[in-house]
């Protein structure tokens, strides 16, 4: 949880700067903008050493959800540390939105 709260203030000031352009249905904008869920890591997909393709997550009720990186690059999160915390069996959060029936990744907390 070292990371959450450089990131949590990003995504509220995301949420905030959604809100203000949405004029009205705040409840309805952070459901459907910002999700979050944790789990372990069972599958890390990569379109190079930086790039990640795609990451499969076991959450708490045993669901396995597929989240879409799209070649996203995250800092402190390459392919090769996801692997690491999948073989160690060590938790994320995993915090996506929704395109249609896809999820997609936006960042990795641990």
């Amino acid at each position: 949880m070292k990371h959450w709260g450089i990131r949590g203030i990003v995504i509220i000031v995301l949420i905030t700067s959604m809100l203000a352009c949405n004029g009205g249905s705040t409840t309805e904008l952070i459901t459907d903008a910002v999700e979050s869920v944790g789990g372990l890591i069972q599958d890390v997909q990569a379109e190079s050493p930086l790039e990640l393709r795609s990451l499969t997550l076991r959450n708490d009720d045993g669901e396995m959800l597929r989240f879409e990186a799209k070649g996203k690059k995250l800092a402190e999160f390459p392919p090769s540390h996801l692997r690491e915390h999948m073989v160690l069996g060590l938790r994320v959060t995993v915090v996506f939105h929704r395109e249609g029936d896809a999820l997609i990744l936006d960042d990795v907390i641990d």
